[in-house]
């Protein structure tokens, strides 16, 4: 296995897994609580990157619970197409990782961060020559 700890940067919503408790379960980097994954912006994850992220987890409500009623949706559509034009900036789209946790599921969580920070630790390093373009 590769020794190679990975910075994973994650966007959370606040109604779906991430409470203060759960904040700790990131020991790849930080946890940002949102008011819904929605509110996530692709500059977000562009700016994440930029200053270091690895790869960018967004985590949000299962499709149909959102709070907001269709969050979750509108998440699900941005960001595929944050991943396509990723791909045209030469940045590998798995870099970036949607998740969709029940509330409260703090195991959920910590398992979708462990299994993306091993595929990330397995690509290797953001490269930094690339960070100029993000």
């Amino acid at each position: 296995m590769n020794k190679y700890a990975p910075e994973i940067a994650v966007f959370a919503c606040n109604w779906s897994s991430a409470n203060d408790e759960q904040a700790d379960c990131n020991p790849y980097g930080p946890v940002v609580r949102t008011m819904c994954s929605a509110r996530v912006e692709p500059v977000f994850v562009l700016k994440a990157l930029m200053a270091g992220a690895d790869g960018v987890m967004v985590i949000g409500c299962n499709p149909g619970d959102c709070h907001y009623k269709r969050g979750s949706y509108k998440t699900f559509r941005r960001m595929a197409l944050l991943k396509r034009m990723l791909e045209q900036f030469g940045i590998a789209p798995e870099r970036l990782r949607v998740e969709w946790l029940p509330g409260e599921d703090h195991p959920g969580m910590q398992a979708a961060v462990e299994s993306f920070a091993e595929e990330i630790a397995w690509m290797g390093p953001f490269p930094r020559q690339l960070q100029q373009v993000a």
